[in-house]
């Protein structure tokens, strides 16, 4: 009923008689849950990375966690009259601290932002037994939880 479309960066809702799609606008929905993943609007001047909706996997007082997914590497195939096009979707990280975006590509480049806590933090991974990846959101949340209470 509703997507992220990754390509235009909108919200796309299946009218209620399900016949339609419907470009959502982000100044009438700039949240939105898809499943249980929360999803957030940032426009140009507050996302580094761009406008567009981000998969929120954690958001606290002092910093947050964001996934962008977006689409990379279109091909345009001919076949006789009909264009295919060929697509891949890519996910990104970010750390979003003091109003920075920074890339997040593993467990050092997220604790290099809280050099004081390195020692609790690697020892917390190791203990928990944390994988990180882009696909691992529920390890980043529980990272960053507790990062969380460190700082307090």
């Amino acid at each position: 009923k509703l997507r992220n479309d990754c390509h235009t960066h909108r919200l796309i809702m299946l009218t209620p008689d399900g016949k339609f799609n419907r470009v959502l606008h982000p100044k009438e929905v700039s949240r939105a849950v898809i499943g249980n993943t929360p999803f957030v609007y940032f426009d140009a001047r507050q996302a580094t990375p761009g406008e567009g909706y981000y998969a929120a996997i954690y958001e606290g007082q002092d910093f947050s966690i964001y996934k962008q997914i977006y689409v990379s590497n279109i091909n345009k195939e001919t076949r006789g009259s009909v264009m295919l096009q060929k697509f891949s979707l890519k996910e990104r990280l970010f750390l979003v601290k003091d109003g920075q975006w920074n890339t997040l590509s593993g467990k050092s480049s997220f604790i290099k932002h809280f050099k004081s806590h390195k020692a609790a933090l690697n020892n917390y991974c190791k203990q928990h037994q944390l994988m990180f990846g882009k696909k691992n959101g529920t390890d980043w949340q529980k990272l960053a939880e507790y990062c969380e209470t460190l700082i307090k």
